[in-house]
């Protein structure tokens, strides 16, 4: 979601909300684009586009943890309330990619792809919503499957300050990929203590310092480790967790390494290890309890315990998965992220 730039809406993989279906009367406002359409050569110049011609504006989009989409560009009517809730603000020409070759890394029920990156090159919702509302915006992620809602809210007004209401901050870094949201992360804990991850293991790295460092992007599903962390963050983890579920470790599914068969076991009494990242200026963050352990059926039709976090050779990305009832901050005016781990409205 934060690092996209198009916004999509998908048409062919299963979901709990229902299918986005563009065809009138219900959608009486929308448009699907072809090349002659400013907003179809806005896609086709910012790395997305894959083509257009007079039937359709196409791109395809991946992250990386596999998940990807291809589809065609449209267009229609989106009303959003500001911050303060007292006036909805009204585009009649905002862009989004409608999905027919869906792709997910697990298969999570999500209905699409909510684009806040902030690249400059007018693609993302929150580039086209900015100038009404402004660049900035928070949001909450309500736990997977539960039954409370959560929110995102675009706008520069109203945002929650670091120090009151449990809020805490980090600066937002200016290296990296432009328009991203890295944050400057030196380690990470497990159950409060440190693992000791190396000095600079998350530094930036290649060709214009493009590769490495820590971004937050929920479009991609879980907690994505480069590997000079990774190993410290999972060992700790099983180290933690051994007394309660065992030696016996086996590979899951979708790339996590690190599972246990649980079966026979009460789940709802497993105390499970959290653990998060530590900032340079010695913030730690702690992720909610249902976001430190993943479960799932295996195909033997038994319960599966499973640190969902994944290994990678060139970045870390704080997933959506991680950020479950999480309020957090985007700050585009003072450059900061701010985040109030006790987040229990959503």
């Amino acid at each position: 979601m934060l690092t996209s730039d198009v916004e999509l809406l998908q048409r062919c993989f299963p979901q709990r909300q229902p299918v986005f279906n563009p065809s009138p009367p219900r959608h009486a406002t929308f448009r699907k684009l072809t090349a002659g359409d400013r907003y179809c050569g806005v896609v086709q110049n910012s790395g997305i586009g894959i083509g257009a011609d007079n039937e359709e504006c196409a791109y395809q989009v991946g992250y990386m943890d596999g998940t990807k989409s291809i589809g065609y560009i449209g267009v229609d009517h989106l009303r959003w309330w500001t911050p303060d809730f007292r006036r909805q603000v009204s585009l009649q020409y905002v862009g989004f990619g409608c999905g027919h070759t869906n792709q997910l890394n697990i298969n999570s029920g999500v209905s699409g792809i909510f684009g806040l990156a902030n690249q400059g090159n007018g693609v993302s919702v929150l580039e086209q919503f900015q100038r009404a509302l402004g660049s900035s915006f928070q949001l909450c992620f309500p736990i997977a499957g539960g039954r409370t809602d959560g929110f995102i809210q675009i706008g520069d007004q109203n945002l929650p300050v670091a120090g009151r209401n449990g809020f805490s901050s980090t600066p937002f870094l200016n290296e990296g990929m432009p328009g991203l949201y890295f944050v400057d992360v030196v380690d990470f804990h497990v159950n409060g203590v440190s693992v000791g991850i190396p000095p600079g293991t998350f530094n930036f790295f290649g060709a214009n310092d493009l590769l490495g460092g820590f971004n937050i992007d929920s479009g991609s599903f879980f907690l994505i480790l480069i590997t000079g962390a990774f190993y410290h963050v999972r060992d700790a983890y099983r180290n933690a967790m051994r007394p309660q579920l065992g030696n016996t470790i086996i590979t899951g599914r979708s790339g996590m390494d690190t599972c246990w068969d649980v079966s026979g076991k009460n789940m709802p009494n497993i105390n499970a290890a959290q653990y998060g990242p530590i900032f340079r200026l010695g913030r730690a963050m702690v992720l909610r309890r249902i976001a430190s352990f993943f479960t799932y059926i295996s195909h033997k039709g038994n319960p599966m315990w499973c640190l969902p976090v994944l290994q990678h050779t060139e970045m870390s990305i704080f997933g959506g998965y991680a950020s479950q009832q999480m309020h957090m901050v985007f700050n585009q005016v003072t450059r900061e992220f701010l985040w109030k781990d006790n987040a229990d409205s959503c």
